[in-house]
């Protein structure tokens, strides 16, 4: 009987690790471990922004060619850009031609907005269409007066 217990254990728990590692990514939170390894990774040097040098806060927008939202944040993205583009760097980024950019930022459906602090940490992400109006109060949120 104390072996059956044994392996019964063992067993529920190879089950357990083997559901925790395959949650979907909506279940992973700005807090999540992968995301603590990616702020780890940057502090360490081995992930740098885009525009690393300029010490400002960065919006990074990845989007396709013809999914609705996408085409719906062009021009919430193009606004942006001009009203606070000595606050605020904005970058944008395709789906299918940039691959090693969404591989870098583990992006798996667009329209997603990154948000990044001026030391390039990110702050938060979105999925999906976001206004202008919520992208500032977002900034706004942690600090950043745009």
């Amino acid at each position: 009987m104390t072996d059956l217990k044994k392996y019964s254990m063992y067993f529920f728990s190879l089950i357990f690790i083997i559901l925790l590692y395959n949650l979907p990514d909506s279940y992973k939170k700005s807090g999540s471990l992968e995301t603590q390894t990616i702020r780890k990774n940057y502090l360490q040097g081995s992930i740098k922004t885009p525009l690393e040098t300029l010490k400002l806060p960065t919006l990074i927008e990845f989007t396709g060619e013809s999914c609705p939202p996408c085409i719906e944040m062009a021009p919430v993205i193009e606004s942006i850009k001009s009203k606070y583009r000595d606050k605020l760097n904005v970058i944008t980024y395709s789906m299918k031609n940039d691959i090693e950019m969404v591989n870098k930022y583990m992006v798996d459906a667009v329209p997603m907005q990154i948000f990044l602090d001026s030391a390039g940490i990110e702050l938060y992400r979105h999925q999906d269409f976001l206004s202008e109006e919520k992208i500032i109060e977002r900034f706004n949120k942690y600090g950043i007066k745009l």
